[in-house]
């Protein structure tokens, strides 16, 4: 799935209601044919789901939870994209848009469809009523699991002294994660689950707590049969949404600064040692090959005779005596918030021990989105973030160490998520685009590096 670059592009979503106790779907009637409830949302990112459980509840009366995103129609040349989603009915029984029917898997070949496309999907629905979801299936995907987390972040808000003000909410519900909101009378309380390769983002914010109290989520409860975790609202303003370059420079120095702090004491992560980083370049060559989008045949090419240049890069960049340590994994703006001057840093389920640098990859990334106004804001935050670590090198050395971990640090994304993330999913289509932003990157960035 991808962001076709029309300017005048439509959206639909189409919505697959299961009926709460029965083996039936909702169909509405379109003139002569019947299809599942439609809404055109206000929303891109199909992982981003609060607006689809809104629409259901303000156009048809239903209370759902969004279980995924079954795929879209999505083309180059589209100008109307439809997106189906499966949805769990949490309504009672007697609930439903005026109109409507509840139709069976006996029915089905005698319903006339508006979008004939959708009877497969049906079909399908119905063959997992009758057998189980697949094995691989994520637990926030299938029916049940949304009620239960709800009833135990009641509980965990309970035990805390608070009372909940409202129901859970979906924020996001997707492969690789989920994220619910719970308003309380003590304030918000966010839970975010994640498939076991990346569920030990908990644990890592709770050791990270204790060293830098006040810079990461406060962890109020941790989840683990559910690989879930439970935090308070950070109360802050998104740094991406701030459009201050001195703010984005305070952020990239103190994320340096506390990078620097660990090197003599890191959590327990993966590692990903700088000077072997590409050894198994044979091994990420192989995962290119299962690419659903496979890459240019030129690119491929290009990719493969880049294995020597790489491990000499790795070996130059190691020397520069810079010390792996923690490396986010996912440092985008986004995913910074202030109070006031203070940076907090979240959403770590990426990280890995490796080197430092990498994490300026995605901070740097479409800045000018960011910081319209500022053009010289990228060589600015580069040299902030660097004087964290002006102890260990002289200038010299870390502008080479810099200019060296730019296409090493698209490497270490593209092994991210060839080993440990896209393994991971039974619907690889929603993050594979990931990988080939990473792979196309390494190009990219060595061409820039010359040599």
């Amino acid at each position: 799935m991808s962001e076709s670059t029309h300017q005048t592009i439509h959206r639909l979503h189409h919505l697959l209601v299961p009926h709460p106790t029965q083996p039936a779907l909702l169909m509405l009637p379109t003139g002569d044919a019947w299809a599942w409830p439609q809404f055109t949302p206000t929303e891109s990112h199909f992982g981003v789901v609060d607006h689809i459980n809104s629409a259901a509840q303000r156009l048809f009366g239903l209370r759902v939870a969004t279980l995924c995103c079954l795929g879209d129609d999505w083309s180059p040349e589209a100008i109307c994209v439809n997106t189906l989603y499966e949805l769990e009915n949490l309504s009672a029984a007697d609930e439903g848009p005026p109109g409507g029917r509840w139709v069976t898997e006996a029915d089905l070949p005698d319903v006339p469809l508006t979008h004939p496309d959708q009877r497969q999907a049906m079909h399908a629905w119905f063959a997992e009523e009758r057998d189980g979801r697949p094995l691989g299936r994520r637990p926030w995907a299938r029916p049940g699991w949304f009620a239960g987390v709800e009833a135990w972040m009641t509980a965990q808000a309970r035990h805390l002294g608070a009372e909940p003000l409202g129901k859970a909410e979906q924020l996001r519900n997707w492969e690789r994660s989920t994220l619910l909101r719970l308003p309380t009378t003590q304030g918000t309380l966010y839970y975010k689950a994640a498939p076991a390769p990346l569920a030990g983002e908990g644990a890592l914010l709770a050791w990270l707590a204790e060293r830098f109290p006040g810079e990461v989520p406060e962890v109020v409860a941790q989840d683990p049969a559910r690989g879930g975790v439970l935090m308070r609202d950070l109360c802050a303003q998104p740094l991406s949404e701030t459009a201050d370059l001195r703010l984005f420079r305070r952020a990239a120095r103190r994320y340096g600064e506390l990078q620097r702090a660990l090197i003599h004491d890191l959590p327990e992560l993966p590692l990903y040692p700088t000077a072997g980083l590409a050894e198994p370049f044979d091994t990420l060559l192989g995962a290119i090959q299962d690419l659903a989008v496979p890459l240019e045949p030129a690119h491929l090419e290009r990719l493969r005779a880049a294995g020597p240049r790489l491990q000499a890069l790795c070996a130059e960049l190691a020397a520069c005596g810079l010390p792996d340590t923690l490396e986010h994994g996912d440092f985008w703006p986004t995913n910074v918030a202030m109070r006031g001057e203070n940076p907090v840093f979240f959403d770590v389920s990426d990280a890995t021990i490796t080197h430092p640098f990498f994490s300026l990859r995605l901070f740097l990334t479409n800045l000018s989105e960011w910081l319209p106004q500022e053009p010289y804001a990228q060589a600015q935050i580069v040299s902030a973030y660097l004087a964290a670590w002006s102890d260990l090198a002289d200038e010299a050395t870390l502008r080479r160490a810099y200019a060296l971990s730019r296409p090493l640090a698209a490497l270490h994304a593209a092994r991210l998520y060839a080993e440990r993330i896209l393994p991971a999913l039974e619907a690889r289509w929603e993050m594979e685009g990931m990988l080939q932003f990473a792979l196309h990157d390494l190009l990219n960035e060595l061409d820039g590096l010359g040599g």
